[in-house]
């Protein structure tokens, strides 16, 4: 049974709010999404009401905190739950009352996993949509016959759009549009401060204003379309209602003129009454083009919208499509590891044969998987930004675009990803090429399982500049400074400028993220934004920022600033911002690094390079699949043995090697293990305790004693049974200096995984000694495969 307790949300103004004892009630759980009319504008966002209609038909809108809306509260949607509430009651809402919410838990044992509402919407599934206008607002924007003609069967209609995209395995046909009723109360009734604050009366004198004329139970969703300018935003969602006898859950969206004047919108809004939320691009709920879900409103010029039902509708992301059923489960493919090259097919118009949907599993988890798809600008897709492979990360029921931009920037041009291009995944070691393109798609080969490895650069030049000092160079302090522009005198603008060297970046960049050490600040926030700058304004500046050449006034008039930029840190912790700057590089290369600035915030004070704790950028990197791998060996096993004391095991920090009147003799020998591709080379590095002219020669030697089957041990080894040597040396060490590596090619007696053993003999009267693996620095055996 899925239960978790949240943690407390924000409430409202305590004065105006009643405290209400706990309380535990019982009912079904819904969710209605709130889309703004421009989401483009200055804090503009999304909204998700989570409301509980309770058994005797009351609707309590449930205030929980952003950091519990958690994909496993979304899997409850739908389902009767049980909720504890407690604290004090916010008295603004838009349904009465709202109680914050202490735990919420399924009422039943059925379990939650994989996508949230998994079940299939498949077949005829009617539509009705009610016109309904304020008492006191009497225009009718548009007639009845607009919403009927909507649903038609042709381009651009509603039963179209739904068959088209879901390869006719789902339809509205049937369904039509009532009204125009008039309300029973003015506009004031429902809408407040621009907002609509009354939903569920909007709702249900709607319906009963249409009751005479309607069957509801031969529907399945509901459209409420409203008359009237300023009524604020557009929602979409679920509700449980008792209508003609039937108690059952509808599909209910509510639709101002802004809204049902674009068809796109008004998909919009049906989709969240399929209990789909939006299909975000990093941070921002709006960002994705590929996606009715998210952006209903780019490109919608004149000449692609249509001159009755505005903006079309763009298709749905392939995980929804197969989150509804519509995708055939031979035109997916999951792929395995290794090498994979498929053809995918444009998801709206596809051919008759190729896949609609490559999965690539993340590690062996279940729930976390990239998704590729091909699109193409045909039909309702013909207003996406261009033909591209998309891809999306599904994490625990939800998805996001996963280009190669930052998770922390919605600041950023769209990318296209076409034949020729490269993309590196973020998480599981893959790689993405596009191939090549074709008449109904894309081929595209995936290579996973690659190593992946972190490297960490420092700065190679950095200063700040100061507005209250324009003429003034500052690089050689040990703190760089970060303010916003004000109108205050004297004059707080302040900008921090770094320089990485691009050349050190490795060819196959997944992760890229940017360390600053706060040393000051006087308020967190705003936080300080990460943008690269450019000697030029169409690329990367080909040269890195001079650290002792920037002042203010050169900076606000030579180079440009370019996108994509970052403007809110991955994560504040133990004193450090941390930026993810992966998108910045893989846009405009790693020349990127050559200049980049800290600007706009509040005052942010942070070490420099000459301070102690320099910047710095954190690479993970993916190793190519033709690369060499290169895997570092220490002993199992390693001791000397001594010919004037041929009984005695000599176990030390030391090896010793000579030729005199008592021969000393080193062995090592090695368990290789995961090894993989053959063995390019292998070498024996040794560190140098006493040095010597000659430092002796190596040989292949058995792993065993001498004339036995019994694997040597150093705890055992002596002259006496110690593996003979003989045979060629595999190399010579020549003079051996103190305080240095000698290395030794070894590769002829190295194979592959196994056992390597190897004695270490001098034909010559001076002692040389190793390290052993008991001392500060022990033998390595470097094997290089491929």
């Amino acid at each position: 049974m899925l239960a978790f307790c949240l943690p407390a949300a924000f409430v409202g103004a305590q004065d105006a709010a009643p405290t209400v004892e706990s309380t535990t009630l019982s009912g079904v759980l819904t969710v209605i999404w709130e889309d703004p009319m421009n989401p483009a504008a200055p804090g503009a966002a999304p909204i998700d009401h989570f409301v509980l209609t309770t058994d005797d038909g009351t609707d309590v809108e449930l205030q929980i905190a952003a950091t519990a809306r958690t994909p496993d509260l979304y899997r409850l949607a739908g389902r009767r739950v049980v909720v504890t509430t407690g604290g004090l009651a916010d008295g603004n809402s838009t349904i009465a009352p709202i109680l914050p919410v202490v735990s919420i838990r399924a009422a039943d044992p059925t379990p939650a996993s994989g996508a949230p509402n998994t079940a299939a919407v498949v077949g005829n599934n009617k539509w009705l949509t009610i016109a309904c206008k304020f008492a006191d607002v009497p225009e009718e924007p548009r007639n009845i016959g607009f919403f009927q003609e909507m649903y038609r069967n042709t381009f651009p209609g509603l039963d179209h759009y739904w068959r088209t995209i879901s390869y006719g395995n789902f339809n509205v046909t049937g369904s039509t549009a009532v009204g125009w009723y008039t309300l029973p109360q003015p506009k004031s009734a429902y809408i407040t401060g621009g907002q609509l604050t009354n939903r569920v009366a909007l709702l249900n004198d709607c319906i009963a204003l249409a009751n005479p004329a309607v069957h509801f139970p031969d529907y399945a969703g509901i459209n409420i379309a409203y008359n009237g300018s300023n009524v604020g935003a557009s929602y979409g969602g679920t509700r449980p209602m008792t209508l003609d006898g039937v108690s059952k859950t509808w599909a209910v969206t509510w639709l101002p003129l802004w809204c049902y004047g674009n068809m796109s919108c008004t998909v919009h809004e049906m989709g969240h009454g399929f209990d789909l939320a939006h299909v975000p691009a990093g941070t921002n709920q709006y960002g994705n083009p590929w996606d009715v879900m998210s952006d209903t409103w780019s490109r919608c010029s004149a000449d692609l919208a249509d001159p009755v039902y505005g903006c079309l509708p763009q298709n749905l992301s392939a995980p929804y499509l197969d989150r509804l059923g519509w995708i055939p489960t031979d035109r997916k493919l999951t792929i395995p590891l290794g090498t994979t090259t498929v053809r995918l097919e444009r998801t709206i118009q596809p051919g008759p044969t190729g896949y609609l949907m490559a999965i690539l599993p993340i590690g062996e988890a279940t729930d976390h998987y990239y998704t590729l798809e091909a699109r193409q600008m045909v039909s309702y897709d013909r207003r996406l930004p261009g033909n591209s492979i998309v891809i999306h990360e599904f994490a625990s029921g939800y998805h996001e675009l996963r280009d190669f931009y930052s998770d922390y920037s919605s600041n950023r041009p769209q990318k296209l990803w076409r034949p020729g291009e490269r993309w590196v995944a973020p998480e599981g070691g893959m790689i993405v090429h596009i191939d090549a393109a074709t008449s109904t798609g894309f081929v595209v080969t995936v290579t996973g399982g690659l190593e992946t490895r972190t490297m960490t650069l420092r700065a190679t030049g950095d200063t700040y500049v100061d507005e209250a000092t324009p003429d003034t160079n500052f690089g050689n302090s040990l703190q760089l400074k970060t303010q916003a522009v004000s109108s205050e005198v004297p004059p707080t603008g302040k900008e921090s400028h770094l320089a990485f060297d691009p050349g050190k970046l490795p060819p196959l960049v997944a992760r890229a993220y940017l360390r600053l050490r706060v040393q000051d600040v006087v308020q967190s926030q705003p936080w300080p934004m990460v943008q690269p700058r450019s000697n030029r304004c169409d690329a990367a500046s080909t040269t890195p920022m001079s650290e002792f050449g920037l002042t203010w006034k050169t900076t606000q008039t030579d180079g440009c600033w370019l996108i994509p930029y970052t403007d809110w840190p991955v994560t504040d912790l133990n004193g450090w911002l941390v930026y993810d700057v992966t998108g910045m590089i893989a846009v405009l290369g790693p020349n990127a690094v050559n200049w980049l600035t800290v600007r706009d915030s509040s005052y942010y004070v942070f070490s420099s390079r000459e301070g102690a704790n320099p910047p710095e950028l954190i690479i993970d990197y993916l190793i190519p699949p033709d690369e060499p791998k290169t895997t570092t060996f220490t002993p199992t096993n390693d001791a000397y043995v001594l010919s004037s004391q041929k009984s005695r095991v000599f176990n030390t920090p030391r090896l010793q090697v000579r030729d005199a009147a008592a021969d000393m003799n080193a062995y090592l020998k090695f368990n290789l293990t995961g090894l993989s591709g053959a063995v390019q080379s292998a070498t024996l590095r040794l560190w140098v305790l006493d040095p010597s002219p000659d430092g002796g020669q190596v040989y292949a030697v058995s792993p065993y004693y001498l004339n036995t089957t019994t694997l040597w041990l150093e705890t055992g080894l002596k002259w006496a049974n110690a593996p003979a040597i003989g045979g060629a040396p595999l190399d010579a060490a020549g003079a051996a200096a103190k305080g240095k590596w000698v290395e030794l090619d070894v590769t002829p007696a190295v194979a592959g995984n196994g056992r390597a053993s190897f004695a270490l003999s001098n034909d010559s009267a001076n002692q040389v000694s190793y390290g052993s693996k008991e001392g500060a620095h022990a033998p390595q055996l470097v094997v290089v495969t491929k």
